[in-house]
């Protein structure tokens, strides 16, 4: 039986290129974040929207807080 190599987790995907250091993932974390914040506001303000549109419910002052925990964490 022949069993496939393992990876060493220091490389990509391919197992050619170096993947992201240690020293380099909190920068690239952050940027990722930053990459993101847009789509996550457009999606909670859409929750919002469509939650305050609708005139049989008035959510409540915390509301929103609960949502974009539930949403973002």
């Amino acid at each position: 039986m022949c069993l496939p190599k393992r990876k060493n987790s220091a490389f990509g995907g391919s197992g050619t290129s170096p993947g992201i250091t240690r020293k380099q993932m909190p920068d690239a974390l952050a940027a990722t974040e930053r990459s993101r914040l847009p789509a996550h506001r457009e999606l909670a303000i859409a929750a919002i929207a469509e939650r305050m549109g609708d005139t049989t419910t008035n959510p409540d002052s915390d509301y929103a807080v609960r949502l974009t925990r539930v949403l973002f964490m």
